[in-house]
Order: C-alpha cells, then structure tokens, then sequence
C-alpha cells in the first residue's frame, strides 16, 4: 500500500467490516457531492501518467461479484490514468483464475509487480504476486492475505489467515523483473497477537520500516487502527476501538486515513509531536439519492458506506462508495477527491471512466493501488504503455504437420499412390487459401520432402506451373517451416532439404516439446545457427519457436496467446528480453478457439493492449477428400470476424515481424480457455 497513488475502491474491507461498534461523525466533515461520469479534479494530482491497479468483475458474464463477502468475480486490471487530461486508457486484464478472487492489488514502485489476494472461498486466501509482463504467479504464503509493496521494492508485508490469532508478517524480496522471478527472504514476525485477536491490512510508511494496520480484537470488541515498526516494536494504537479498519499512509508519512465499517466517513490522523492527534473527519458520504446520477442502482441503496481509502498525491484519496440494501452490500463504485482543503470539492467518478472504456456499465470495484508513471516508463522490460497496434485483433496463421512414417500416416516415399493424392489436395488448400488471403504455414518432416524429391516429375508438376509442389507453395506466399521430430535428420538437416527442393527454409521451429521440464528440448533452439550433420556444408538459423506440446500431446500443450521469448526450461512463459529466440502462441489450434479470443477481446476478458495471436492446425497426414470443404467452411465461419478486422491473417514469419517491428516486442501471453 504506500502506492504514492493508490486508488481505493471497495466493498467493505474484509478487516474493517468485520468490525462492529461506531462514531458520529465530526461537524468538520466534508460532504461529498453528488457525482457524474464527467467530473474532473479540482486541481490536477502532481504529475501525468499513472498506473492504476484495481479488483473488478468488469469481464464476469456469469453474474458473479467483486465485492466485500463476495469476491468470486474478481480479477485484477490496470489502466492507466491521466492526470492532465483526465482520461483513463490501456486497459489490461493481469491476473485472473477460474474459481478464485484476485483482489486487494498493491503495484510494486517499479511496476513489474503486483501483490494481491488469491480467494478460493469458504476462507481460504493466499497473499500472491503476479509478474505484469508475463502472467507468472509466485505464492506469498499458504493462508495469507493483504500483501503490501514497500515503497523501495525491497520487501513485502502481508497479514496470516489461519485459524485462531492472526498477524503481521514482513520479507525482504528479490524481484527480477527482466525475469519475472521473485525470492523471498526470511519472514520476520511483526504482531503477536493471541486468542482471536487479529491483526490486518499493513501499509508501509515512505521509509518501509514501519506499517499502519487494523487490530480486530474479536466480535464482542469494536476494531481500532494503529502503527508498528516492523521489528515489533513502538506498537501505537491510533483510533480508539470504533470500528475503524483499512488504513492508508499518506505519501509523506505524515498521516493516515481510516475509514469505518460503520459509519459513512473517512477520517485522518495526522502526526503530533511523537505521537498522533485525534481523527477528524475529512469525508462524509452523502444521501444513496446524490449518486443515482452517476448509476441508477444507487437509488435503491438504503444506505452508502465508505471503503478502503488510499492516496493518490498527499492531496487526493481514492476511495470507494457502497451501497447496502437492507443491511447488505450489494455493489461499490470507485471516486477520488481532492481531500487538501475543507468543504465540498470536485470528485472524479473513476469507476465510469473504466466502464466506459470497457464498453460495460453496472460492475464492481473493490480495492486498488497505483503507481506514477514516470517519462519514458517501460511497462516491464523492453515493452512499452501503450503499443502502436489497435486493439482487438487476432492475427491468425493455418498450420499443417505431415509427419515421419506413423500408424496414423502412411509414409509418403513408400507410397506413390498416396503421396499424390495427398500432394493434390495440399494444391487445391492452397488455392482455397491463396482465393480467400489465407496466410499460411506448411510445416514439414523428411519423409513428405523426400518424396517431393522423387515423385514430382514433369508430368505432376504439371498442376503446380512446372514447380515441384514445395517451391510452388512457396510462390503462392506459404511460408516453408521445418518440421521434425529428428528420430532420423534434425531439425537443420530438415532445412537443408527444403532448400535442395529450390526454396529457403523459414526460421520457424515447427513444433517442440516443453513440458514436463525434464522432457523439454527447445533450450537448444537459444544458440543460433546450427549446422547439418547429415549435410555438413549446409546450416539452419531457428528465430522462431511454434507448437509447444508435450509428448504424444498427452499432458498441458500451451495454450497461450501472444509472443514473448521464453528465458528457460523451467521458466516457459517468463519474458527473456536478451533472447533472439521468440515463441508464437497458438492458442487453442481450433477454430472454435479463435471465435472465443475474438469474444474475449469485445468484453474484455482479454486484456486491451496485448498482441494476440491463434492458429487453426490441420493434420496433413489426415487429410481426405473433404478437408478443402471443411477448411473452407471454418473460413466461412470467420468471416464477420475478418471483414470486421478483428481476425487478420499472417504466416508466422508475418507475425513475429509485426511482433518486433510495430509492438516494439513487448511481451504478450494470455492463456486461451
């Protein structure tokens, strides 16, 4: 939390609504107005460019919230704000599992990083981090909750959740954001509470050696806020027990807002001598009726409520504004005000901004966090805010295997028969696709070249404008990728035959295993040019992997899509920026899945940014005399999709081009369902 901009949202937070008991209001509270999706701030917060991490259901299409008592539906999002113009954009969907909770982000200072609860309901959470620039997960802590960043990025604060007591705990962390790896040290115990008292929600101070937090002494006795250093020491409680829960350090240290699961107010406490002054109320919120006009569900609200109050600028506070009906919260909505002077001031309605950036109305917004972004600012490494690509497009490449000698495919050389049948429905898919503007990728063993190499006489060649059918494809715009599964010739000694049937091979690694680890034969593909050993004068340069599966495809085959450069083995989906080694997802090889990235993108399931990429694979050892049909069919399918642009074919080679050279190789991984 000391997120020099933090932006709060939320719907009771799961400390401070577990509290019970209450406080009037003081007569210097500052009414909040009535809010409309074009307010802007008063005074502008101190800089531009934000990176805002917030908890929403803005994707849900199930009905599932992202709320206090109900986090089924949220996963984490960042956008970025603007904070001369007012504008939001960039919007990112950056962690999100089926079946949990992901909220309560703090953004590290870098922002390579953000720390969040993962929820898996009846109570069980785990503090976990996600790598923004690659998706990768590192679990915090079984049993755990409210990770909090230090303002250096050296450690990680977070609370326990097990049964019985609960505490404070602080790390120190290595976070290697060109890796996507996170190390944590060793964890040192910062409250030491007993029976069922808890402790909660820590947010470090500027100088990240000590924290604010809420103690939560149990049903019978209301909660109360306080300061601790994090060696355990100077323990201070800062509100007596009223129920005041979520705190947040202004960016100077030099006072704390609190808000109440009680009462509809926002309190801060600011430093005096060496200790604390008493809270005074600087927001109070106003009647459910004020904000119907920022959203119509307001005015069945029977009551408002304000949660999880964070810092923009030592000036601003983000916050959030729920709505309970009859005693229950049913939704809440995410403001910032300037909060620098009393009275009345302008408020910026940041959920709406969202929303209509989205193109959604009507969700949820718990807790957030955010960062300032300064000039030049790299959104992990070697990638950029904002990339120049329009958001919204699949570039979408077919692909076909043949395969060595298998009992699922007669072999080509061995076959005439065979050979040229096959060979003459590869020529009419290829005139289906080059009529249609089809890009694509004919990914070859041996066993299909060598037969090429003996059956194409003039007299077959024929069909193919005197080509053999290789150099033909080639002319037609197909890119001629190596295929090998190298029980005979490599993946370089496969290049080295395409090229003696007259047409450069392409840079593409047609298909490789990765997973299990131990199984994984790509690293190898890292070194550069290699060299034939069948052919030794000839070698072969790998710049692009393609198909990662396991053996038989019998376990997890990636389904990601994207282009990033895996750094290792055991490292798959973390980004390497030193590597020339790009890896292109294929999503889920169907059509089917392209239709379901499409979808993902208009709701923005898929986060608006990335570069997404899919594949339709047809197996060529298959084919029969309806497989130009059924292509033609799932083009038929497409079609809407590719005269709206939202599908745009590319060979592969295509795709890792306008990869480096148009979205400046960012990386980009979303995992297809």
């Amino acid at each position: 939390m000391n997120r020099t901009l933090l932006f709060v949202l939320a719907m009771a937070a799961v400390a401070a609504a577990a509290c019970s008991g209450s406080r009037e209001a003081g007569a210097d509270a500052a009414a909040v107005p009535g809010v409309s999706r074009d307010a802007t701030p008063a005074q502008a917060p101190t800089g531009n460019l934000w990176l805002l991490a917030f908890a929403s259901n803005l994707s849900d299409s199930t009905g599932a919230s992202c709320r206090y008592a109900d986090a089924s539906g949220c996963d984490i999002y960042t956008v970025v704000y603007d904070a001369t113009t007012g504008d939001v954009s960039d919007l990112r969907k950056v962690a999100g599992a089926a079946g949990v909770g992901d909220w309560f982000p703090s953004l590290s200072p870098d922002g390579c990083w953000v720390a969040h609860n993962a929820d898996s309901g009846n109570n069980r959470s785990a503090a976990t981090v996600t790598h923004l620039a690659t998706g990768t997960t590192t679990r915090v802590a079984d049993a755990s909750r409210f990770p909090d960043w230090a303002p250096d990025g050296a450690s990680i604060a977070w609370a326990s959740n097990a049964p019985g007591a609960q505490d404070l705990l602080v790390a120190p962390a290595t976070a290697d954001c060109a890796t996507g790896v996170l190390t944590l040290g060793a964890r040192t115990l910062v409250t030491h509470e007993s029976g069922g008292s808890k402790s909660g929600d820590p947010d470090f101070f500027p100088d990240g050696r000590s924290l604010s937090f809420h103690i939560d002494p149990g049903k019978t006795t209301p909660a109360q806020s306080a300061v601790i250093n994090i060696d355990g020491s100077g323990l201070q409680p800062i509100t007596p027990n009223n129920g005041m829960g979520h705190t947040a350090v202004r960016p100077d240290g030099m006072a704390i807002a609190a808000s109440s699961s009680q009462a509809p107010v926002i309190v801060l406490i600011e430093r005096s001598g060496d200790g604390w002054a008493a809270p005074r109320t600087i927001l109070r919120a106003g009647t459910p009726a004020s904000y119907a006009s920022y959203d119509p569900r307001y005015a069945s609200c029977s009551n408002i409520i304000f949660y999880y109050p964070a810092w923009l600028d030592s000036d601003h506070l983000i916050y959030g504004v729920g709505c309970g009906e009859s005693g229950t919260p049913t939704f809440t909505h995410l403001f910032m005000t300037d909060v620098s002077t009393p009275g009345a001031t302008e408020t910026v309605d940041l959920g709406s901004m969202v929303e209509d950036l989205a193109g959604v109305a009507g969700k949820d917004f718990v807790t957030a966090s955010a960062i300032p972004l300064p000039a030049g600012y790299q959104r992990g490494v070697g990638s950029t805010v904002a990339p120049p690509l329009d958001d919204g497009t699949v570039y979408l490449s077919f692909v076909t295997h043949n395969e060595e000698p298998n009992i699922r495919q007669p072999e080509y050389l061995g076959d005439q028969a065979f050979y040229l049948e096959n060979r003459e429905i590869l020529r009419q898919l290829v005139e289906l696709f080059t009529a249609r503007g089809v890009a694509y990728d004919f990914q070859t063993d041996w066993n299909f070249l060598q037969a090429v190499a003996r059956y194409d006489t003039p007299a077959v060649m024929a069909s193919t404008g005197g080509m053999n059918i290789i150099q033909w494809m080639a002319s037609k715009g197909v890119s001629i990728d190596p295929h090998a599964h190298e029980s005979k010739y490599s993946y370089a000694d496969v290049a080295a035959i395409i090229r003696s049937l007259g047409v450069e091979p392409s840079g593409v690694v047609g298909g490789f295993l990765y997973e299990p680890v131990a199984d994984a034969d790509w690293e190898r593909f890292q070194d550069g040019t290699m060299r034939s050993t069948a052919f030794p004068s000839q070698t072969w340069t790998p710049t692009t992997l393609w198909g990662a599966a396991t053996m038989l495809h019998q376990g997890n085959d990636d389904l990601a899509s994207g282009v990033w450069r895996p750094l290792d083995a055991a490292h798959f989906s973390i980004d390497d920026p030193n590597s020339d080694l790009a890896y292109i997802g294929n999503c889920t090889s169907s059509v089917e899945g392209v239709e379901a990235l499409v979808d993902d993108l208009e709701s923005g399931a898929a986060p608006a940014g990335g570069f997404y990429t899919a594949s339709i694979f047809l197996p060529q050892g298959q084919f029969d005399e309806n497989t130009v049909a059924r292509a033609a069919a799932m083009l038929d399918r497409l079609s809407d999709e590719v005269a709206a642009g939202s599908v745009v074919f590319k060979t592969l080679p295509e795709v890792a081009e306008l990869w480096e050279e148009d979205y400046g190789a960012e990386p980009s991984r979303y995992v297809c369902q």
